[in-house]
């Protein structure tokens, strides 16, 4: 067999958020609970440029319109999405003859504000849009552990 190389870029979960319904189900209304980093007064400890650049235009629109619950379910539905597709990718090369002797490579985008800072959306340089989730026990699961011979890299504390 001839080497290859195949490259998939998936979308998810850039907005719009926007996926089939089955993956909203998984994360029922009544579920959804506010960002863990969320304060009221969570702009206190800025300085005046920071108070200026925190605050955006889609966390005012989501706070006038009351859509905090669903901005954050179109967001996991969306994450939920994501990773079904990863699976189908993977699932194929699982049944493919290139299961063994393929090198899957992951990388993500950067991370994203669910209101922390009074923010909706990434391009900040705090800590919570620098980092990225913690996929080191998807990868060990998805990747390496179907593998022979295979290890986990290591990644440097986040």
């Amino acid at each position: 067999m001839k080497p290859f190389f195949l490259s998939c870029g998936i979308y998810r979960p850039h907005d719009p958020w926007i996926v089939p319904k089955k993956y909203f189900e998984s994360f029922p209304m009544d579920s959804i609970q506010s960002p863990k980093g969320y304060k009221l007064d969570d702009l206190e400890d800025l300085s005046p440029e920071g108070k200026r650049r925190g605050p955006n235009r889609y966390f005012a629109h989501i706070q006038k319109h009351d859509q905090w619950n669903q901005a954050i379910q179109g967001y996991l539905a969306s994450i939920h999405f994501a990773d079904a597709m990863l699976g189908k990718v993977l699932q194929a090369l699982d049944e493919s003859p290139h299961a063994n002797n393929t090198i899957v490579v992951l990388w993500s985008d950067h991370g994203w504000h669910s209101g922390e800072k009074q923010h909706w959306q990434k391009f900040t340089g705090w800590r919570l849009c620098t980092r990225v989730y913690k996929y080191d026990e998807l990868i060990q699961a998805l990747v390496f552990d179907r593998l022979e011979n295979a290890t986990m890299p290591t990644f440097p504390d986040r």
